[in-house]
């Protein structure tokens, strides 16, 4: 044995509650180490000093108020609160939940009604749109656009810079739309 062991066997050694072969192991060691024996005579001298030493006897007056604190404990106390269990912790959280999501549909349903309405309730809206002043947005295909001949307003250069700009931002409607992105990716 070790003497960590050994030492955190001395008490119940020096009280004889080890069981005769951790005895026996025990008494082995300390015939061979100084150090544990020492602990062991130490342990040993305080068992008896205290086996020598009186028991105080507190008094009458003392149990009279233990007993008067148990009791005042015991009987006197409120009962202890009830405890919820899983299950109806369980059915709690649901039901908070379902409420939740409940209010929280309402209110997106609310929301959606006041929408409609206050749309329907706008007048259509004109613009007017001065062709002199104002750019005008032209559609065409992109193999239309890149390989047209140049007409002097607009340069093979800017037309190529406007596809590669068309190409970065994707086709409006459904993607994939553009039938001359393969003929466009050609040139570049």
């Amino acid at each position: 044995m070790t003497c960590c062991e050994v030492r955190s066997l001395l008490e119940g050694h020096v009280d004889d509650e080890l069981s005769a072969g951790v005895g026996r192991a025990v008494e082995e060691h300390l015939a061979l180490c100084s150090d544990c024996r020492t602990d062991h005579e130490s342990l040993a001298n305080l068992k008896k000093l205290l086996k020598s030493q009186p028991r105080p006897d507190p008094g009458r007056e003392y149990w009279r108020e233990v007993a008067s604190l148990i009791l005042a404990r015991t009987v006197e106390a409120e009962p202890p609160a009830r405890q919820e269990t899983d299950r109806e912790l369980t059915y709690i959280t649901r039901r908070r939940s379902f409420f939740r999501s409940l209010v929280a549909a309402a209110i997106s349903v609310l929301i959606l009604v006041s929408a409609l309405y206050v749309g329907a309730n706008q007048p259509p809206g004109t613009v007017k749109i001065s062709t002199s002043d104002q750019p005008v947005l032209l559609t065409s295909s992109l193999a239309g656009m890149v390989y047209s001949v140049d007409t002097g307003i607009i340069n093979r250069e800017e037309r190529l810079r406007l596809a590669r700009g068309i190409l970065l931002l994707g086709p409006p409607g459904i993607p994939g739309r553009s039938s001359g992105l393969t003929d466009l990716l050609a040139i570049w």
